[in-house]
């Protein structure tokens, strides 16, 4: 992504995807 992550954000989206969802990527990328 163009803007830098926070370290929380990286970390839940990083667990988010190892789960199999991406709620906050989506909304993310949506927001953009």
């Amino acid at each position: 992504m163009a803007v830098p992550n926070p370290p929380a954000v990286v970390a839940k989206v990083s667990i988010e995807t190892a789960s199999g969802t991406q709620p906050s990527l989506d909304k993310l990328a949506a927001a953009e």
